[in-house]
């Protein structure tokens, strides 16, 4: 499922999550760097790959599994709190770790 808005301004400030959602083209492209070009389907992409990884965390934090791996792309380890950068829009990985400690995980 899509990552929540709510999930995402856990590390992202929420004027620039709202900056990406809206900077998605119906059609055709939107460059927002040299690097970070979005086509229409970019955000829900980066969307449903940092939901995939906060999925992965509840599974883990409800007891369903004692591990996860998401192999996803757009990956957002290149994304800065307030700035998409080489290709990734949403940091994944750090959203999925405030997730988890808002859970009480401890790491």
């Amino acid at each position: 499922s899509e990552a929540e808005v709510a999930d995402l301004e856990r590390v992202h400030p929420a004027d620039y999550v709202a900056r990406i959602l809206d900077a998605s083209p119906k059609t055709g492209l939107a460059q927002l760097d040299a690097d970070t070009i979005l086509s229409p389907g970019s955000v829900r992409a980066a969307r449903l790959a940092a939901g995939a990884v906060v999925d992965a965390v509840k599974a883990v934090s409800a007891g369903g599994t004692t591990r996860a791996f998401t192999a996803v792309r757009p990956p957002g380890h290149h994304a800065e709190p307030d700035r998409a950068m080489g290709f990734c829009l949403f940091s994944s990985v750090a959203v999925a770790a405030r997730v988890a400690q808002s859970l009480g995980m401890p790491r």
